[in-house]
């Protein structure tokens, strides 16, 4: 009998074992699809400042495309050539992309590490962050701010979502629909956004 006693007490202390190790296993997996949800926002923020700075678009002004995350990789100069200022995946990975502005594009949405991304249609003061561009009045640019959401798309996983601004300032939430997120919000942390401190990132 005794020895029936250790064998169930060492059965259970495996299992046991075992399922901290999965749960453990589950919980770093989560914090590393967040991470690079996150690092991916990032790629995004530098292109829409690269954007900015070399006016892309050529409209005669230094201003952010608000439009779509595609456009930061599909948009097609007078050349014929495409920007590519985003690697494909994340502008295939645009929740909202405005198809019919592309020539000749088809597209065939694909999360990337689970997430979807997204421009942020509001501003903190409920402004539509596309304005219209003077060369198309097409609503597609801002001159001075943009905002963008990282979404996640396995709702199994309970992964947080993440917005950044022009301001690389970045907040993360759970959030249950994404259009909790249609608007930036005015007062991030009484609306339960979390700040996230990072490294200085370049914009030039």
């Amino acid at each position: 009998m005794p020895i029936l006693k250790i064998t169930i007490f060492i059965g259970l202390s495996f299992i046991g074992s075992l399922l901290l190790f999965i749960s453990t296993e589950k919980k770093l997996s989560f914090k590393v699809s967040e991470k690079e949800a996150i690092q991916n926002l990032l790629k995004i923020y530098q292109a829409s400042w690269k954007w900015k700075n070399s006016d892309i678009d050529s409209n005669s002004q230094n201003d952010f495309w608000t439009r779509d995350i595609a456009a930061l990789y599909y948009y097609q100069k007078p050349n014929g050539k495409r920007v590519k200022l985003i690697p494909q995946v994340l502008a295939l990975a645009d929740i909202d992309p405005r198809r019919h502005f592309y020539r000749s594009t088809s597209f065939n949405f694909a999360s990337f590490r689970g997430y979807g991304f997204k421009m942020i249609l509001y501003d903190s003061v409920g402004l539509f962050y596309a304005n219209a561009d003077p060369s198309t009045q097409i609503r597609s640019t801002n001159l001075n701010s943009f905002g963008i959401l990282a979404f996640p798309l396995q709702k199994k996983l309970k992964l947080k979502s993440f917005i950044i601004n022009e301001k690389c300032q970045i907040f993360s939430k759970y959030l249950k629909k994404i259009e909790e997120a249609n608007k930036w919000p005015s007062f991030p942390k009484k609306e339960g956004w979390k700040s996230i401190k990072i490294t200085k990132v370049d914009n030039n």
